[in-house]
């Protein structure tokens, strides 16, 4: 009897732990039982501290409770801010007709959670669009959203849609540093797809103008294979000739040039403008090592179940 109910509670726990993080959080036993928490959230924050700016639809870390995003519905008629619990983002009622065919909601700001301030006057790096038209459109956790997985949103961009910071001044990042995302890139595979950029000043990190191929160019121009149509955990590693265009925790030694990152001018979804969809983009002022990147690809793939 000891046996078959030690070998019961494994597989239970087993299964369990094949959740993603994400779900392992909002598992419940049943209609009114009190939910149970199998691990604590961890974010990208408590992988490697310290980052310069990062957005996304969870939290930076553990101790994250500001809010993610300001969403809007279309012509702006509401616009409210996505919320945080237990690490994942909240939709607020006012934003609860927002699909991804009938009633397309658009991210008007995508607030920085790195605590870093980095700004001039010692504010958030916010990322921000005040054009709608040329915003990225709010994916929620609904069946078809493209999302890494349907549980959770994103943010999906056309070709033509970017966020940046208006009107902020931020000194320049000095070498080495890191910018690390989770994206895909769904079309337009013949042109560049530019995650994280900054601001058409020499640092682009994304997709080339090559189908599979990702770009890491800190000065000069370097890539590897990165599959399309598929997500990705990529840590870009701006290191002169010791780079990595680190890709779902492998590392890719390249030497990409020794440009810093032009903070003010940065953007999310690039100048040369990425068509996909992003979760979350952020830049560190080091340069990850081989174990922080495997380390943060470890808990991107995790949170986000791909």
């Amino acid at each position: 009897m000891r046996k078959v109910f030690a070998f019961a509670a494994g597989l239970f726990l087993a299964g369990i732990f094949c959740l993603t993080q994400a779900e392992s959080q909002m598992l419940h036993l049943g209609a009114g039982a009190r939910k149970i928490v199998v691990a604590g959230f961890q974010g990208p924050g408590d992988v490697v501290a310290n980052a310069t700016f990062w957005g996304g639809f969870r939290g930076y870390n553990a101790a994250d409770t500001a809010d993610a995003a300001d969403v809007c519905l279309p012509l702006d008629t509401i616009c409210a801010h996505l919320t945080l619990s237990g690490g994942s983002v909240v939709v607020p009622g006012s934003l609860s007709t927002c699909n991804i065919t009938t009633v397309i909601c658009t991210i008007k700001t995508l607030f920085d959670k790195s605590g870093a301030n980095a700004c001039a006057g010692a504010v958030p790096c916010d990322m921000t669009q005040a054009t709608e038209a040329n915003r990225p459109t709010f994916r929620p956790a609904i069946a078809s959203n493209n999302c890494p997985t349907t549980s959770l949103p994103c943010m999906q961009f056309n070709g033509s849609q970017s966020l940046g910071l208006p009107n902020l001044t931020a000194a320049n990042i000095p070498q080495p540093y890191t910018g690390s995302y989770v994206a895909i890139r769904t079309g337009a595979t013949s042109s560049f797809g530019i995650v994280i950029d900054g601001g058409g000043n020499g640092v682009f990190l994304g997709w080339s103008n090559a189908a599979n191929t990702g770009l890491l160019d800190c000065g000069s121009v370097v890539g590897t294979t990165l599959s399309d149509n598929a997500y990705h955990a990529v840590q870009n590693v701006c290191n002169g000739a010791s780079s990595d265009l680190n890709i779902d925790g492998t590392q890719n030694i390249l030497s990409a040039g020794a440009n810093a990152f032009p903070q003010a001018a940065a953007t999310i979804g690039g100048t040369l403008n990425l068509t996909g969809n992003v979760a979350e983009a952020g830049v560190w002022s080091v340069a990850f090592s081989t174990t922080n990147s495997s380390n943060m690809s470890s808990n991107q793939h995790a949170y986000w179940g791909f």
